[in-house]
C-alpha cells in the first residue's frame, strides 16, 4: 500500500518531497468565517473568481474520469494523460508562484521561457507509463462537500482507492479549484495534505541553488532535462 500511495503522490504532485504547508497564489475574495490565515498577495488575484461549491465539484469528477478514459484507451495515449493535466492547471500563475522571488531575477524573454519549460515538464512527469497505470489502477471518489478557501479557491476532497488492493485505506487527494476567464483550473493538489505547489516550489528552488543562482544557466539545466 506504501508503493501504490508513493505512485499516486507522483502522479499528482509530480516531484520531489516539500513540506505540507497553507499557501495560496492569490488573496482573491474575502474569506469565510474562519480564522483569518494570512496568504502571498499576488497580481494574479484579479484573475480569479470564486466557483460555486457544485461547479467545482462536477468539474473535478469531469476531469478524473477523462482521465481515467484516457489511460483505460487502448494503445499509448500517455502524451494525451499529461496534455489533460496540463491543460487544466493555471499553468502560467503556478510556473510564477513556483519560482517565487526568483522570478525578478529574470528578463521578460526568460520569464516566458520558463513558463514555456514549466507547461512542457508537467505533461513528462505526468506522461510516464507507471503514473498512467496508476491511474488505471484506481477507483476514485469524489466528495460532494467542498469548501471555500480564502485564496478564493474551492477545495474539492477524494478518496483514490486501489482496484487490485481495495481492502487497503485509500489515498487520500484534495483538488484545489478556481475559476479563470469562466473557465474551471486546478489551482492546487494537496496528497495527504501535501501541496503540489509547496513541492515544485522546493524542487526549483533547489535547482536554483544548484545552478548558482544564475537565471540563464537555471534555465538551460531545465531545457536539457526535456
Amino acid at each position: 500500500m506504501k508503493k501504490f500511495f508513493t505512485l499516486i503522490s507522483l502522479l499528482l504532485i509530480g516531484c520531489v518531497s516539500g513540506q505540507a504547508e497553507n499557501t495560496a497564489l492569490a488573496r482573491i475574495a474575502p474569506p469565510p468565517p474562519a480564522p483569518i490565515i494570512k496568504a502571498p498577495a499576488s497580481k494574479a488575484a484579479s484573475l480569479y473568481e470564486v466557483p460555486t461549491s457544485q461547479e467545482a465539484v462536477a468539474f473535478v469528477k469531469d476531469l478524473v474520469q477523462k482521465g481515467q478514459e484516457v489511460a483505460n484507451r487502448p494503445g499509448d495515449h500517455q502524451q494525451e494523460f499529461g496534455e489533460l493535466l496540463r491543460d487544466n492547471f493555471v499553468t502560467d500563475e503556478i510556473a510564477k508562484f513556483v519560482l517565487g522571488s526568483k522570478w525578478r531575477s529574470m528578463a521578460a524573454e526568460q520569464r516566458a521561457r520558463f513558463q514555456k519549460i514549466y507547461e512542457k515538464r508537467l505533461v513528462k512527469i505526468n506522461s510516464d507509463s507507471e503514473k498512467v497505470n496508476t491511474f488505471r489502477d484506481s477507483t476514485p471518489t469524489i466528495f460532494e462537500a467542498a469548501t471555500p478557501q480564502i485564496d478564493g479557491s474551492v477545495l474539492v476532497k477524494s478518496d483514490f482507492t486501489s482496484k487490485s488492493k481495495p481492502n487497503d485505506p485509500p489515498a487520500k487527494i484534495a483538488f484545489k479549484v478556481v475559476k479563470k476567464s469562466g473557465l474551471l483550473k486546478i489551482l492546487d493538489i494537496l496528497f495527504e495534505n501535501v501541496s503540489k505547489l509547496i513541492a515544485e516550489r522546493n524542487e526549483y528552488g533547489s535547482i536554483w541553488s544548484q545552478q548558482g543562482n544564475d537565471p540563464e544557466r537555471f534555465l538551460k539545466f531545465l531545457e536539457s532535462t526535456l
